[in-house]
């Protein structure tokens, strides 16, 4: 019992603190929400009372969140994580589910200035049934006052769990007529996960065209749809577009399972088309040098490096030096050289003097390429480039210091 009493205290003391806590003792402040918490673990309590004390553990927000610097967001995850996971294991072995759903709502009606509240709210479907969770939005569909939508929120969060469509429907027609673009999608994907693919599809498609918001996700909503209606042609469509717009060795073998290629000749036959494609095209695009170099074509990306190097940026500072090295390992000195060049360009160019110690050692690869290249092709010599950085950015004292 001396655990339970240490948590009621626990809590009476945060919801009474009225000393700021800075950003650098937010750490701290979590370890000692995460241990207040242990001082349940192990106490035999019944369910109901679990709820309870937990319930009361999210009524400290006013004091915790209204005194603290949260940046870091390690504090609200005590309450997103353990605070939550606790609240369910109690909350799925009480029987009197109305009792879960009335102690829930009173927590959310008291208020939620910092949100912290509607965490327990967002998990409501784990321990709640049909009828209690019907009870729970009938309640937040009250009428509001002025332009808050905080009963809206509220409503449209337990309806998302719930998953009916025609609830959420009505949930979201209390705000207008019109529904936004969201609405139309959660709407369509109700219906899709009530095996009425259907009706999905007719939500979806009222979606307007050209609305980039969530586009993947629709995307792949109506790729599901169009399975699950046995329109095959229309699903591969879509997949490979979809895989086409961001190509990667993983995202090609998922494509073809999903399709069903399993010969290895026409999977061979397809990877060449998509190679294919990718070295037709005089736009760079990062990930599909990727997919050329996990794929193992590593002389086709070398050649194509050659010629869309006027369209590569340096920014990719993780990737580029990483592909850069794995060419001068192939032998791909030129293909190396214009990754290296285009970083130390990115670099310097952007004046970033932390990095400029990374700056000099694309400088010395490309010194050490330059060794091993007979035909510079239209590319200038390594000492052109490097008389021509001088010439730009011979003043950086600081990176050419780097290079003695």
């Amino acid at each position: 019992m001396s655990s339970i009493r240490e948590f009621a205290s626990g809590v009476a003391g945060l919801k009474r603190r009225t000393r700021f806590t800075p950003y650098r003792e937010s750490f701290h402040l979590a370890r000692k929400l995460d241990a207040l918490l242990d001082c349940l673990s192990g106490v035999e309590l019944s369910p109901e009372d679990g709820v309870l004390r937990i319930l009361e553990f999210f009524r400290t927000d006013e004091g915790v969140f209204g005194t603290s610097d949260d940046s870091a967001g390690v504090m609200g995850d005590v309450y997103r994580h353990r605070a939550c996971d606790m609240l369910v294991e109690y909350a799925s072995k009480c029987p009197d589910k109305l009792f879960l759903a009335d102690a829930v709502l009173d927590l959310i009606r008291e208020g939620d200035n910092y949100r912290i509240r509607h965490i327990a709210l967002g998990v409501v479907g784990r321990f709640l049934s049909r009828r209690e969770m019907v009870y729970l939005i009938e309640h937040f569909e009250g009428p509001a006052e002025g332009s808050d939508r905080s009963g809206f929120v509220c409503a449209h969060t337990v309806a998302l769990q719930l998953g009916d469509p025609l609830i959420l429907e009505r949930v979201h027609r209390s705000q207008g007529k019109n529904l936004p673009v969201y609405a139309l999608e959660e709407i369509s994907r109700a219906w899709f996960n009530s095996n009425d693919p259907e009706t999905a599809l007719s939500w979806l498609d009222r979606v307007p065209d050209g609305v980039a918001f969530r586009s993947k996700e629709r995307q792949a909503l109506r790729t599901d749809i169009y399975e699950a209606l046995g329109r095959l042609d229309e699903r591969d469509a879509l997949l490979w577009a979809a895989f086409r717009s961001a190509r990667s060795a993983g995202r090609f073998e998922a494509l073809l399972e999903r399709v069903g290629v399993e010969n290895v000749d026409e999977r061979r036959t397809l990877l060449a088309a998509e190679v294919g494609h990718v070295l037709a095209s005089s736009r760079f695009r990062l990930s599909d040098l990727v997919f050329l170099m996990d794929t193992e074509h590593i002389r086709e990306a070398a050649r194509w490096c050659y010629e869309v190097r006027d369209e590569i940026g340096g920014h990719a500072y993780l990737t580029l030096p990483k592909l850069a090295s794995l060419f001068s390992g192939e032998g791909e000195f030129l293909a190396a050289t214009i990754l290296w060049r285009a970083l130390l360009d990115d670099l310097l160019g952007s004046g970033r003097t932390r990095a400029y110690g990374h700056g000099a050692r694309y400088l010395k690869q490309l010194r050490a390429c330059a060794t091993s290249i007979q035909d510079w092709k239209a590319l200038s010599t390594h000492d052109e480039y490097e008389a021509a950085l001088m010439e730009r950015h011979g003043r950086k004292s600081s990176f050419w210091r780097r290079l003695d």
